[in-house]
C-alpha cells in the first residue's frame, strides 16, 4: 500500500466518523471501516492485536448495516 491510499483510508475513517448513523451506517461508513480493517488485518502486529479484532469489528458494522 502506498502512501496515498493510505491517506486516503484515514480520511475517509475521519468523514465516516464525523457523519456517523449509530443506528444505521451509510455506506462510506461500512467501507472505511471494512478498508482499514483489511488493511490492519494484514500490517498489524498480533502482538498489539489479535488479528480477529479487525475481522470481528468489520462484521459487526456489516450485521448493523444489514439489521441484525
Amino acid at each position: 500500500m502506498n502512501r496515498e491510499d493510505l491517506i486516503n483510508v484515514i480520511a475517509d475513517l475521519v468523514f465516516a466518523y464525523t457523519n456517523k448513523d449509530e443506528e444505521f451506517p451509510h455506506d462510506f461508513e461500512i467501507n472505511a471501516i471494512t478498508k482499514a480493517c483489511n488493511i490492519l488485518s494484514k500490517e498489524c502486529s498480533e502482538d498489539k492485536y489479535n488479528k480477529e479484532l479487525w475481522n470481528r469489528i468489520s462484521g459487526e458494522i456489516f450485521q448493523k448495516d444489514h439489521g441484525c
